[in-house]
């Protein structure tokens, strides 16, 4: 590799003659013709194919390029081809700021640098690699057809201009009447998930210097502190220009550092958590909103490029993101089954009074987009705040690399937490709850992190007049994060008995720092305004969890994959061994695997290789996992109305049907989520659901049961281990992965699939979840589940039975917008001809303005 100046590199050949030729890259052609596209443009400017100037000429209108108001003049001159604006390499990414540009013969590769940023495109290809700070994510994919090409003639290296401005964080503006493309220089900046396969929640940007106090580099002898956003000396002082915000607060603080410009570090996150909470005026609070460019104005915070589920998003920019609300209700966390569809649901069982008094709101929704919800927050009297904390996922020291950007997730989770906090002041609406958690997080590192986010938690609620919440069981921090707006919900309901039985009160839980299943039951219960007993014929609410036996379930840190190969026994213990087809075999014999039992509730159980340590089983599993069935057997039909049941075994998913009821008569099934989701919501939605039933004219059974088959047919069979997405060894080989396979398309859990794939692979996976729920339940004829492609984890979908019958309610999430093929249009469009009736007939609508009684629907 070898560096070029940007002149030199205007000025050269990029590639080798030989290139020149119309030979074919891994997307498309390296070298194109683009004479008739050229000859037109020079016409316009009064030239000749050779660049000279044709006298007596009139010339029209160019096509021109501008950054940040400076014509571009580049050898080549802009193209419009196939429907895009081309312009010339070297000159377009020195103009948006890029200091050094490379050129690579091997690899056939521009790699522009612009501060720590990196950017670098392939001639031929539509892949695009970018990198700040020496961490580089996932490629992503060009539009077709928009791939760098080398043109004949000239032999200029060409670039599409909207994707590669739109991948730089630049703005374009076409202006017609000049045919001029306006381009504003910004800040280069993408979202990833981290490396560990985490959510996509980090931004990176070569700004990421940029603080309050406008530094953008660091001086020698200091380091940027990621949770300040300054630099940082040895003596651990925060040293910038600080705010008059900030310098204000110190003075109240009686901070002798107030009128400095060198501040301790932990006496500045006291005032950034604490400043400028009360006494302000709301246009000031949606300004300092507005401000921040790495959250106002996006579309959907936990939207992810590298793994955008079944949507395939192209370029850099999320703010082109489209999805079928331009404003997500208030309390939706996510887009995704468990926490968009269900809970706008659970919402429209809660009592009217409570919904029009209160305002739930995620300050990530109204940091957002704050004038939106101005009108929403001002139509009540009181207001609950509800979020998450980005979790430590396997963080284990604050040497790893991923720390830094935690911390800053966690700074700027901090930011939207008291901006909200100030602008429900200035609007004189009182905060009288909060819910708030903590992610994903693998090993006990996170307590430490927990803890001192629980400091400032509370800090932060004191400094804005709400200290009476500080101490509060509900403002305690708890693990999980999905769950939250239904524990939100069912806290404001009155206090209700609750009997939880766990089939190992000891078994740890791998995305809840490990801790025991009593732990996370104990902090969820006291989150949610009901009272433990002991027995059931006390309860209001029943829970069963079945977990993990002693063995595996108290060691998931420590245990091993099982063995794929059929073993002669295992301690002690002896087992079966089968083929693939049922057939006894003799253990070594090649396809010779074990099995657990004859018993046919069973028959899917088998060692296989691919599965991580936390889902190890063994024969101690199966007798625990029969245990447990056979306890529910025992809980008589009066009973089984008012108890839920959750599959803790493994998380994002059933392990297998076992948990699964086979009646519909129970009240809430759920075995979504990590265990704090997945309880959480299980049991809110329990009380929400009981309550409706004690209080509401809704059809709550009816409702009740609805639920409860949605949840089986995705947490078992669309999403379920086993029964969707592992090979299942079972004789019919009927896992959904395994139809799949068969087809020769492959399963992709998280990265996605085309349009057009993804239409093919759901239409397969409504056939498998229907057959499965039949073959497992009594369903009434013509009953049938539709499962529709959502966001975020490929099969975290949305489950939709149907036909709904009269007072059952009908309220879909969010969906990506666009032209798309079958399964995965739009709700309302693949809903409404299976019940013969116009969309508005069928779906509830929910949005801002349905709240705001400005449209029909659920307020």
């Amino acid at each position: 590799m070898r560096a070029l100046s940007p002149r030199f590199f205007v000025g050269i050949l990029l590639l080798p003659s030989v290139l020149c030729a119309q030979v074919a890259g891994e997307d498309g052609a390296t070298s194109r013709d683009v004479t008739t596209a050229l000859n037109a443009e020079l016409a316009l400017d009064c030239k000749s194919p050779t660049g000279a100037a044709i006298p007596n000429c009139t010339r029209g209108q160019p096509l021109k390029v501008t950054v940040n108001g400076q014509l571009l003049i580049p050898d080549m001159p802009p193209i419009i081809l196939d429907g895009r604006t081309w312009v010339e390499a070297s000159s377009l990414l020195s103009a948006l700021g890029h200091e050094k540009i490379e050129w690579s013969n091997e690899t056939k590769r521009v790699k522009a640098t612009r501060s720590d940023f990196v950017l670098e495109l392939t001639l031929g290809s539509r892949t695009v690699h970018r990198e700040v700070n020496g961490y580089r994510p996932i490629a992503i994919r060009l539009d077709a057809g928009s791939h760098p090409f080398v043109s004949t003639p000239r032999s200029k290296t060409m670039i599409p201009l909207s994707a590669v401005a739109d991948l730089t964080g630049a703005e374009v503006t076409w202006i017609a009447a000049t045919r001029t493309a306006a381009i504003t220089r910004g800040t280069p900046y993408f979202y990833d998930r981290k490396p560990d396969g985490s959510g996509a929640d980090i931004m990176f940007t070569h700004l990421r210097f940029r603080g309050p106090g406008a530094q953008s580099e660091c001086a020698l002898g200091t380091s940027f502190d990621w949770r300040t956003r300054y630099c940082v000396d040895s003596s651990n002082r925060a040293i910038g220009n600080f705010p008059e915000l900030y310098r204000a607060r110190a003075r109240e603080l009686g901070l002798a550092e107030a009128n400095s410009n060198a501040w301790p570090v932990e006496k500045l996150l006291e005032v950034i958590d604490t400043a400028g909470s009360r006494g302000r005026d709301t246009a000031s609070v949606v300004a300092e909103m507005q401000s921040h460019v790495e959250i106002f104005g996006l579309p959907y915070d936990n939207h992810d490029i590298s793994t955008p589920g079944m949507f395939s998003v192209t370029g850099g920019n999320t703010r082109t993101f489209t999805r079928s609300e331009a404003v997500l209700p208030p309390f939706v966390m996510s887009g995704r089954r468990q926490t968009d569809q269900m809970v706008r649901t659970l919402y429209a069982m809660m009592p009217v009074a409570t919904r029009e008094s209160t305002a739930f709101l995620l300050p990530d929704r109204v940091a957002q987009n704050p004038e939106a919800y101005l009108p929403y927050i001002r139509s009540k009297s009181r207001a609950v705040l509800i979020g998450s904390f980005k979790g430590a996922r396997d963080i284990s020291s604050t040497s790893d690399r991923l720390y830094a950007a935690l911390m800053t997730r966690h700074q700027r989770e901090l930011f939207k937490l008291r901006t909200t906090l100030a602008l429900c002041n200035s609007l004189n609406v009182p905060v009288v709850d909060v819910q708030y958690g903590m992610g994903d997080s693998k090993n006990s590192f996170a307590d430490g992190i927990r803890n001192t986010l629980q400091q400032r938690f509370d800090r932060t609620l004191s400094a804005a007049g709400f200290g009476n919440l500080v101490g509060n069981q509900a403002s305690k921090l708890s693990w999980g994060a999905d769950e939250l707006p239904a524990i939100a919900f069912a806290r404001q309901l009155p206090s209700y008995k609750i009997y939880v039985y766990s089939s190992n009160s000891k078994a740890k839980h791998v995305w809840d720092a490990l801790k025991t299943t009593d732990v996370v039951i104990n902090e969820k219960l006291a989150s949610m305004n009901v009272v433990s007993v002991s027995t059931a014929a006390q309860a209001d609410l029943e829970v069963y969890v079945l977990n993990r036996e002693a063995s595996i379930g108290s060691k998931i840190d420590s245990a091993l994959p099982s063995p794929d190969a059929c073993p002669s026994n295992v301690s002690g213990a002896p087992v079966m061994c089968k083929t693939t087809s049922g057939a006894s075999c003799v253990a070594g014999t090649s396809g010779c695997r074990r099995t657990y039992t004859d018993d046919s509730r069973f028959s899917d159980r088998t060692y296989t290789a691919d599965r991580p340590g936390w889902t190890a089983d063994n024969d101690a599993q199966a007798a625990h996992d029969r245990a447990f069935v056979d306890l529910l057997a025992r809980i008589p039909a009066e009973r089984r109305a008012r108890s839920i049941i959750v599959d803790a075994r493994v998380p994002n998913g059933a392990w297998n049907k076992t948990g699964a009821p086979a009646s519909s008569d129970w009240l809430v099934y759920s075995a979504w989520g990590t265990f704090a989701n997945n309880f959480g919501l299980a049991v809110a939605q329990g009380k929400i659901l009981h309550h409706a039933r004690t209080n509401s004219t809704i059809n709550v059974s009816s409702n009740a049961r609805r639920m409860l088959l949605e949840a089986i047919a995705h947490d078992v069979y669309a999403n379920g281990y086993f029964e969707g997405q592992k090979v299942s060894f079972q004789t019919d080989h009927s896992s959904f992965r395994e139809k799949l396979e068969a087809t020769g398309v492959s399963f992709v859990h998280q990265m996605g699939y085309s349009a057009d794939h993804t239409h093919a692979v759901f239409s397969l996976l409504n056939t498998h979840v229907n057959e499965r729920m039949r073959a497992h339940l009594a369903l009434p004829a013509g009953t049938q589940f539709h499962i529709s492609a959502q966001f975020w984890r490929t099969f975290e979908t949305e489950v939709h039975m149907y036909p709904v019958p009269a007072g059952e309610l009908l309220i879909p999430g969010l969906y990506r917008t666009g032209t798309v093929p079958g399964t995965n249009k739009p709700m309302s469009t693949v809903l409404s001809p299976l019940h013969a009736k116009t969309s508005s007939d069928v779906v509830t609508p929910l949005t801002l303005r349905t709240l705001l009684g400005l449209d029909a629907g659920v307020r």
